[in-house]
């Protein structure tokens, strides 16, 4: 049997094994603030360098809005999230940025902007059964939708990019349970250059669960508290620009997760 083929049907396997089990649902939205650094750098030509996030503005901590879901049934336990931050600043550009015929060089003040958002999903089955402790491995992806301005203060010249990139993942959780407290570390990552484009992306997210309603069956709500560290370094090509974004977000949440 080819590699690909009985990889396939273990997790076939893996999966109806699980669905004998009583699947496990929960949701929780979440709050937060959230720090961007590193810089972003655009150019009709190779990318000399990036212009850091400190230099525009817009390093400062912005408000984050998130959601996720969780399914486990059995080994496998899929988690779904979803967050979103917006940056806005003012600075001067500390490298070259260009877009077409526009060129915005070093020096020039601009005002900034940037919009983030991470789709993300992860699969991974359990290696310890049981309901106490959990380790798994398995796969993800993450959407990461990029957009990014530089608008030159006075001209209103911009240079900006738009870009949502589709990243493959491995993954890998661990937790435990005792009594009503979860803590859970759930982290993804990859390193990969391909057709022209390099991704190295690494998500970190840590988390504690305090259930203060229902019991340890059935429907119960209990409070969130967490903390989410994501490094990506990626380098792609907007229409006939290129692109290299090097940045890390990072910082505290809080929530409230209802399950059943």
């Amino acid at each position: 049997m080819r590699p690909i083929a009985f990889a396939l049907s273990a997790v076939a396997a893996t999966l109806l094994v699980g669905a004998c089990a009583a699947p496990e649902l929960s949701v929780s939205p979440r709050v937060g603030r959230v720090r961007a650094s590193g810089g972003l750098g655009v150019s009709t030509m190779d990318v000399q360098g990036t212009a850091s996030l400190d230099s525009t503005g817009l390093d400062g901590r912005e408000d984050l809005l998130g959601l996720r879901a969780d399914v486990r049934w059995g080994t496998p336990h899929l988690s779904v999230s979803s967050q979103i931050s917006s940056h806005e600043g003012s600075g001067t550009l500390d490298s070259t940025v260009s877009s077409g015929s526009v060129v915005l060089p070093a020096g020039t003040p601009v005002s900034s902007d940037l919009d983030l958002a991470v789709h993300s999903a992860a699969l991974t089955f359990d290696l310890i059964p049981g309901r106490t402790l959990e380790l798994g491995i398995g796969i993800g992806a993450t959407a990461f939708d990029l957009e990014g301005t530089f608008r030159a203060q006075g001209s209103g010249a911009e240079v900006e990019t738009e870009r949502v990139l589709p990243i493959p993942l491995f993954a890998a959780r661990a937790g435990v349970r005792l009594g009503p407290l979860d803590v859970e570390a759930l982290g993804s990552g990859v390193r990969v250059d391909w057709e022209g484009d390099r991704l190295d992306y690494l998500d970190l997210d840590l988390n504690a669960s305090l259930r203060l309603l229902g019991g340890s069956e059935g429907a119960y709500g209990a409070l969130l508290a967490g903390y989410r560290w994501i490094d990506a370094d990626l380098e792609y090509e907007d229409g006939g620009d290129e692109v290299e974004a090097d940045l890390r977000l990072r910082g505290p949440y809080v929530g409230l997760k209802i399950g059943f």
